[in-house]
């Protein structure tokens, strides 16, 4: 079984989304007050569950309770409540398509454009040392649920799981995120069920959920908690990347791909390197006055990698996205566009590295050749003979005989 597939003409393109709805479902209820503040100033209206929706009604915000929205109270002790069509219909609905709309109309559903959950503290309560029983409890269902819904529909939903970002979510409360943003919320929601259910797993197999390996830079894995302390110093920011996965050359070691949206400092230095100018046929604009530009649209799918990057003048990259021109990334940097007649046109970067060129073979027997001064030990027995000059050096074929002067004995 896969998941539908549908003509890429029929989406339509929705980047920057505003939030109207967004639901609030946390364990970790640190800031969620003053991120709900911000949103319903904004005029979001705020949809929670249980303690979530209660501490948010204390403090004097408007806020729908789940079971308001499902028709369906809270069922067997919490473990049943936000698992319902009518919460993961407005998750999943994909609003680029009309159908999708239309359907959600029908069935008289209003989608969500944020979510902000957190999991149950399944670490901490094995930490603690609690009873098995009290930690399975702990392993949440309607959460991951929930994240992994609105992180698969982030071109529609932005995901928020972390407590540490709720700052940039409430500035652009307004406003909305980007779809470039809802990506990079999207990859760190996946990766927070993930480091999860990892810990889950652990804990049935009877090893220790705090030791979870985490990647480390040309390393062996580390634990988590050592792993933590570098992370926790790298950036002062709230939403920018933390870690960074490198896709390393196996021979150079120069990186290749990561998985950010903007290339690192050495992957430009590569590409200033290769491009040396506006990568637009015929346009001799120097890398200086240019952006690295992603070949394929990083919002479409396009990597951030050395095949998927070149250089283009500011008004080259307006064309580019504004235009019909299109353009594909051949091997070795040779990009191949296509323009709006159908003409095709390829640009290729100046060769790097060694540069060879073929000359006439030379025979040392047809003729002697000097060689810098400077030479004094004597031929060995199986070496050439050599004559030495005062000025001068030559090198003799061994079946000729010697020129100029012979050396002093």
């Amino acid at each position: 079984m896969s998941g539908p597939q549908h003509d890429p003409s029929l989406y339509r393109d929705r980047d920057q989304v505003s939030f109207r709805r967004a639901l609030l479902s946390v364990s970790d209820k640190s800031g969620i007050v003053e991120l709900g503040r911000a949103l319903a100033a904004a005029g979001v209206e705020l949809v929670s569950t249980g303690s979530t929706a209660k501490m948010l009604a204390d403090a004097g915000l408007a806020v729908t309770e789940v079971a308001s929205v499902t028709g369906f109270q809270e069922a067997l002790d919490g473990r049943v409540k936000t698992l319902h069509p009518a919460i993961h219909a407005g998750l999943l609905a994909d609003l680029r398509l009309e159908h999708h709309e239309a359907q959600l109309a029908e069935l008289g559903i209003a989608p969500f454009e944020l979510v902000v959950v957190n999991l149950y503290p399944f670490v901490e309560t094995v930490r603690s040392g609690a009873a098995d029983a009290d930690v399975v409890e702990q392993i949440d269902i309607g959460g991951p649920a929930m994240v992994r819904a609105s992180a698969k529909n982030h071109a529609n939903v932005a995901i928020v799981t972390d407590p540490r970002i709720y700052p940039l979510i409430a500035k652009a409360a307004g406003s909305g995120l980007t779809l470039m943003q809802r990506r990079a919320l999207a990859r760190d929601a996946f990766a927070h069920t993930a480091a999860y259910d990892r810990a889950v797993a652990r804990w049935f197999a009877g090893e220790p959920v705090d030791e979870v390996p985490v990647a480390a830079p040309a390393a062996a894995p580390v634990r988590a908690q050592a792993a933590a302390q570098p992370a926790a110093h790298s950036s002062a920011q709230p939403a920018t990347v933390v870690w960074e996965r490198l896709f390393l050359h196996p021979v150079t070691g120069l990186p290749i791909t990561v998985d950010t949206y903007q290339p690192n400092r050495a992957q430009r230095r590569l590409l200033r390197a290769r491009d040396g100018h506006c990568r637009w046929p015929g346009c001799a604009n120097p890398v200086s006055r240019a952006d690295v530009d992603h070949t394929k649209d990083f919002a479409k799918g396009g990597m951030t990698t050395l095949s998927n990057l070149a250089h283009l003048c500011r008004r080259h990259h307006t064309m580019k996205h504004a235009t019909r021109w299109t353009v594909r990334q051949l091997p070795d940097g040779v990009l191949e566009w296509t323009s709006p007649l159908g003409d095709i046109h390829r640009d290729e970067p100046e060769p790097q590295g060694p540069r060879f060129a073929d000359t006439p073979a030379w025979d040392p027997r047809e003729s002697s050749w000097e060689i810098p001064i400077g030479i004094v030990a004597p031929p060995g027995p199986d070496e050439p003979p050599w004559v030495y000059g005062k000025t001068w050096a030559a090198w003799a074929p061994p079946d000729a005989p010697p020129e100029g002067p012979a050396p002093a004995a």
